[in-house]
């Protein structure tokens, strides 16, 4: 070998490293070629001259050395690039003081990244120093503690925060065999934000869902509750913990639940929305009264859910009753005024009336007393003899059972009766009734009647009320202008393609001022004196028009007069 010569030509020790690779040396265990690596020194032995008479060969084999060199550099490889590119912070400290302090050794770039400092900020310093809210964010303790136990530990998220940064964090530390001490951290700021917005989400909407006055559940496909709020908790009277997973059949009548499941069962089948009022017995042992609106709901999984409302309605319902009840009393006490009107206007024209009936009555009497004198002297006479007074009389006795009739019919409770009505008719049979009692007044009646008027459909007394009553208002207006009398005029007259009939009852009279002319259909309302009027007259013919579907209206000027115009739909037939 040249290193034995070099001993032998040089006299010194000479030291080399082998690597033996010989098919001779196999495995025991493997039975495979191995590589054995000696460290050789080559010693020189000396005679008494000094020269190099032999040489002493000492072998070490540094093969597991070796090889646990190598592994320790890959090892130490690999960490470091584990190290590099871990998504988590890794900081690696050594204890001073005898774990009374730690100082950074080695800081990866994900913790650069987090805490915002570059490694050559922190390698050397204390943990103290570079973060001097660690004490209280509590990683220095739990630092000691691995420390000195050797056990790792976990620190639960919490909220790190200093002069310079602020963040949750999260930490898991280890104790190396050498002593250091390591902390993976991860930053979970963005996280915790958005977990505590959620969570403020939700209990926003649990305490919107709950603050809803109305009982709301969602029930699973078995009918369980798997959501109530507290207003659904009350109805079924027990806690929420006590509600889900319970069917109605636990807290209600088993005929209510029936009515419930068979509904829930129509919505699960179809898919429909559905709304049922049904009965529900409270925990007060009372039976309400509920409309329930029930609507499917299917997860992502395919899970039927049925989410209710319920809205109670026994007050409502009640109050519809009263309100019916209430209803049915102002209708009785509505035809109780409508005759009420009619009696009092009756009675403001029965002196009329009296000389309406006494001038034909007249006429008959004096006609029968003439035919009795004519026929006294006579054996024998023939009717024809008597004939034009015979049609006298009858004339007058027809003109008697008009009048008569129209009283009777103007007084006659209203029937409500709707039926073909001519408006020319109407008017010639009030104005029968008023003529007389006008004209004592010297007031004029003038007409003003179109032909062939369209019919209404509506009922005769009522309407006959209403021209009866603005003909009264007309003759007190009059009166209150001048004793000297005035003019009242009855118009009709049909509208585009006769779809309407009108019908204006105008007067001469005081007229009305514009503050009022708005409140004149107000109940109670009135310009006459205490005594003349009680208010209720126009408000009356204004619901009568109203419930012919017409409309009715008023024009006046102080001083100059009023008109009164109504305007019906017709039947469409003349």
């Amino acid at each position: 070998m040249s290193e034995v010569r070099k001993v032998f030509e040089k006299g010194e020790a000479v030291r080399i490293v082998l690597q033996y690779d010989s098919g001779r040396l196999k495995s025991l265990v493997t039975r495979k070629q191995v590589f054995v690596i000696l460290n050789v020194t080559v010693f020189p032995v000396k005679d008494a001259d000094g020269k190099v008479t032999n040489a002493v060969i000492q072998h070490v084999d540094i093969t597991r050395q070796r090889q646990a060199t190598a592994d320790l550099r890959l090892s130490e490889s690999k960490f470091r690039g584990l190290f590099e590119y871990m998504t988590s912070g890794v900081a690696i400290y050594a204890a001073v003081d005898s774990g009374e302090d730690f100082v950074f050794k080695d800081f990866n770039p994900t913790a650069e990244r987090i805490d915002a400092l570059r490694k050559d900020q922190v390698i050397g310093k204390r943990i103290t120093e570079v973060f001097p809210g660690v004490r209280e964010f509590g990683l220095f303790a739990v630092l000691q503690k691995v420390y000195k136990t050797g056990n790792p530990e976990y620190l639960p998220v919490a909220l790190y925060k200093d002069q310079r940064e602020s963040g949750w964090r999260e930490n898991w530390i280890y104790k190396l065999p050498n002593g250091d001490i390591v902390a993976i951290f991860n930053d979970i700021t963005a996280r915790k934000e958005a977990e505590d917005k959620l969570e403020d989400a939700r209990n926003y909407l649990n305490a919107l869902f709950n603050t809803i006055s109305d009982p709301i559940f969602v029930k699973d496909r078995q009918h369980r509750m798997v959501l109530a709020n507290d207003a659904e908790c009350r109805l079924a009277g027990c806690s929420r913990e006590e509600l889900i997973g319970k069917t109605d059949y636990d807290f209600f009548p088993k005929e209510q639940v029936d009515v419930f499941w068979r509904y829930d069962e129509t919505v699960f089948n179809t898919g429909q929305e559905s709304s049922n009022e049904e009965q529900i017995t409270d925990p007060s042992g009372a039976v309400r009264t509920i409309i329930t609106k029930k609507s499917l709901y299917t997860d992502k999984n395919g899970n039927k859910f049925i989410v209710g409302i319920i809205r109670d309605i026994t007050e409502r319902k009640h109050a519809e009753e009263e309100i019916k009840k209430a209803y049915e009393q102002l209708k009785d006490t509505q035809a109780q005024l409508i005759q009420a009107g009619k009696m009092s206007a009756l009675g403001q024209f029965a002196s009329g009336a009296a000389h309406e009936l006494n001038n034909p009555l007249t006429g008959v009497l004096n006609n029968v007393q003439l035919i009795k004198m004519e026929a006294r002297g006579r054996e024998y006479f023939d009717l024809d003899d008597f004939k034009e007074l015979l049609d006298i009389v009858e004339n007058s006795a027809l003109r008697c059972k008009r009048i008569t009739q129209s009283l009777l019919d103007f007084a006659h409770g209203a029937k409500h009766k709707f039926g073909p009505v001519t408006l020319d008719e109407l008017i010639e049979k009030t104005s029968e009734l008023v003529t007389h009692e006008l004209r004592l007044q010297n007031i004029v009646l003038e007409k003003d009647l179109q032909p062939g008027l369209p019919v209404i459909q509506g009922d005769f007394q009522l309407l006959e009320q209403v021209i009866f009553g603005l003909i009264v208002n007309a003759r007190w207006a009059i009166e209150k202008k001048s004793k000297d009398g005035g003019v009242i005029t009855l118009k009709t007259w049909s509208g585009p393609g006769g779809k309407t009939v009108s019908v204006s009852v105008s007067d001469t009279g005081i007229g009305i001022p514009p503050e009022n002319l708005a409140k004149l259909f107000t109940p109670f309302f009135t310009t006459k004196d205490v005594g003349e009027g009680t208010g209720l007259g126009l408000a009356l013919s204004y619901n009568i028009i109203k419930s012919h579907k017409g409309e009715m209206s008023v024009e006046s000027r102080v001083g100059a007069g009023t008109t009164v115009t109504i305007t019906l739909p017709s039947g469409g037939t003349s």
